[in-house]
């Protein structure tokens, strides 16, 4: 079974609302209660807590401002098992439940404004293996008076390890490196993508060779505090037949090879 970040963004608290019962109508063994945990990393161990017990097909709500708890300066990571989970372990906790794959289990993953206002999208996170690397195009940024733009990386290791890397962004069409960043792992990283393309119809191409994580897109209007947050499939999603990842094997390699050029 996956986790569920408890997201972050400027200006907002993260929530996470999480389903007990399976994505489908077959999975009967599934319909049981479950332990409600939280985890976090602070370079050594994993940390997990219990927050609560969830009944068979109901959902909750969490938000960080529930979890006093849980460090300021760490990242959460929630998840539904059967069994309590131990509350320190060298490598992150491995929840053997009954669960489906295709679809995922998925949570609510929202971001909620001081101001008043809420977004989110469905979604999950499994660990990545490490030196893994992440390729994301920017179809999602809105260039209009008002609007402010943000990159979230989100990266989940097995280690409980802090690794930091580069994450550059450029601009896909003349391949010039335009903002370079460090990013975490088992953390969060919030990058301002704002006046990076001067024209609207540029993309942004965002490249990690050392690190994958999930791409989210998060913009506001300032005024109206109206948000939205996206995330980017991996280039495998885009193949339908075949090895699919072995297509986006080939298309990081060519576009890693681009960026190899450039620098």
């Amino acid at each position: 079974m996956p986790f569920y970040p408890l997201l972050e963004g400027p200006e907002c608290n993260g929530s996470v609302e999480l389903f007990n019962f399976a994505p489908n109508d077959w999975e009967d063994a599934s319909f049981r209660e479950r332990f409600l945990n939280v985890s976090w990393a602070d370079g050594s161990l994993w940390h997990s807590k219990c927050i609560s017990v969830v009944s068979p097909g109901a959902s909750v709500s969490v938000s960080r401002n529930d979890l006093s708890y849980l460090p300021k300066s760490k990242f959460g990571f929630l998840s539904l098992s059967k069994n309590l989970l131990p509350e320190t372990t060298d490598i992150l906790p491995s929840i053997n439940d009954c669960h489906t794959l295709v679809p995922n289990w998925r949570s609510s993953l929202g971001l909620n404004d001081f101001k008043g206002g809420k977004t989110s999208y469905q979604g999950e996170i499994e660990p990545f293996p490490q030196g893994a690397s992440m390729l994301s195009f920017s179809p999602f940024e809105q260039k209009f008076k008002n609007i402010e733009n943000y990159f979230i990386f989100i990266n989940l290791e097995k280690s409980p390890l802090y690794r930091k890397t580069d994450l550059k962004i450029f601009n896909p069409l003349s391949m010039k490196l335009l903002k370079t960043e460090i990013i975490t792992s088992n953390s969060i990283t919030i990058i301002n993508i704002d006046n990076l393309c001067d024209l609207e119809e540029n993309l942004l191409l965002m490249a990690s060779e050392n690190m994958a994580g999930i791409p989210l897109y998060f913009s506001r209007n300032k005024i109206t505090r109206q948000m939205s947050l996206e995330h980017t499939h991996p280039p495998a999603s885009f193949a339908i037949h075949g090895k699919r990842f072995a297509v986006q094997q080939e298309l990081k390699k060519i576009w890693f090879e681009r960026i190899k050029n450039t620098i």
